[in-house]
């Protein structure tokens, strides 16, 4: 059941709703609990091990990304990417290739892209905006645009939320909204507990009555009500993920920049043009998520699918990033004050400054050279292992035209998906 859902997407006045969340923001610095700048080796308090054991390489031969395999459908995109074979000829013959490493959340993969370790990374709006004041980064195309939730164990109007126990990961795009919910509630952070927590245990916290509600991005909020058919989402607000280069790595290989934005529109093209190829990149990442996640993820790949249709996948084949989005009254604006006020940005970070990392001339000279891009040829790896030789081949000759929403389900755990060489609709 779905209550009180808000999606703004809508002009909003900067001047009253950054006062109140510059006093909100103010109450809430002194019950922080998180640092902000982390030690070399260790992401954050609770994160992977593995990330400890990460070895990158430093050199010219390689680009390394951070990727989020449970960062819907951001995961679909960059799962596609490390089977593509199109993009691993390419780089090739550049004399490079690319390596991913698996994060759970953007303010990670920022930790290691400021240390030299990753040339570029996956991240909501929240970590995206961070990297572009602390670091001369270059963000070229969108992964993502859907929506983060608040759920409660039982439906309630947001004024109820008066008293409640509330978790969110700090600093990150869901306390932003649970701040920002707070606000047009008039309710002050004083009267609430706000309970910086990592998203792993938020669902667990919720059904033992440790918290009354949490604020959370997509798969893990639907996750969590697949887990508790009787938890509500009871508000929704609509949030972005990029994909962001260090600006070193785009001035050294221009090429291979663009070859990599070809790869995500490639993804984009191929992951929309049938069900079954939607089916294989929810499949790739459900595993690596779960690898990622140390435990079994509670939602098929059909439903993982339903998630991906109603993001990104739903609204464009082109991952473009709006000029509408960057100006002064667009939602990332307010997003970057609410940093401020959270001593997540420099004091002196400016709208222009970040602005000014966002380029849509990298994208716009792949689109104009398709062929030269490959971006309608279709080869993918069925598994990651460099050593399997299935793949799922298309080539621009023949592009899936499928309708998605009028393909036959069908959920990869019931059976292996086949490769598809020229699927039907």
């Amino acid at each position: 059941m779905r209550l009180g859902i808000k999606r703004r997407i809508g002009r909003i006045s900067l001047l009253s709703a950054g006062l109140s969340l510059l006093l909100v923001g103010a109450v809430y610095l002194g019950r922080r609990t998180e640092k902000s700048d982390l030690p070399a080796g260790n992401a954050s308090r609770g994160t992977p091990s593995q990330y400890a054991d990460y070895v990158f390489e430093h050199s010219d031969r390689v680009i390394n990304i951070g990727v989020q395999p449970l960062y819907s459908p951001t995961g679909l995109i960059t799962s596609a990417m490390e089977r593509d074979r199109v993009l691993k000829r390419a780089l090739a013959r550049l004399g490079m290739k690319m390596r991913t490493y698996a994060f759970l959340k953007g303010d990670d993969v920022n930790t290691f892209l400021a240390r030299g370790d990753l040339n570029a990374g996956v991240g909501g709006d929240m970590p995206a905006l961070s990297a572009a004041a602390k670091m001369n980064i270059v963000i070229p195309v969108i992964l993502q645009k859907g929506f983060t939730s608040i759920v409660a164990r039982h439906a309630m109007l947001l004024s109820q939320l008066k008293g409640k126990r509330i978790a969110f990961p700090f600093g990150s795009i869901a306390h932003y909204i649970v701040l920002d919910v707070l606000t047009s509630e008039n309710i002050p952070a004083s009267e609430v507990r706000l309970r910086p927590m990592d998203f792993q245990g938020m669902s667990e916290a919720l059904h033992r009555h440790r918290i009354d509600a949490f604020a959370v991005w997509e798969p893990i909020c639907a996750m969590a009500l697949k887990t508790h058919p009787n938890f509500h989402v009871i508000y929704q607000q609509m949030d972005t993920g990029y994909l962001y280069f260090s600006a070193s790595t785009c001035t050294r290989h221009p090429k291979a920049v663009r070859i990599l934005v070809a790869a995500v529109v490639r993804a984009f093209r191929w992951i929309t043009s049938h069900r079954r190829n939607l089916q294989l990149a929810c499949e790739w990442s459900r595993r690596a998520g779960e690898k990622m996640y140390g435990r079994s993820i509670p939602l098929t790949d059909g439903e993982l699918g339903d998630l991906a249709r109603r993001d990104i996948f739903g609204l464009t084949s082109v991952p473009s990033i709006s000029s509408l989005d960057l100006d002064r009254t667009s939602p990332l604006h307010k997003e970057m004050q609410f940093l401020k006020t959270l001593g997540k940005l420099p004091a002196g970070a400016t709208w222009k400054a970040i602005r000014g990392s966002f380029d849509s001339s990298i994208l716009s000279a792949v689109m104009a050279s398709p062929e030269t891009y490959g971006i309608n040829d279709f080869d993918y790896r069925m598994e990651s292992d460099e050593d399997d030789h299935r793949t799922v081949q298309n080539q621009s000759g023949g592009k899936d035209t499928a309708d998605l929403p009028r393909a036959a389900p069908q959920d990869s755990r019931s059976g292996p998906l086949q490769p598809v060489s020229n699927p039907g609709p």
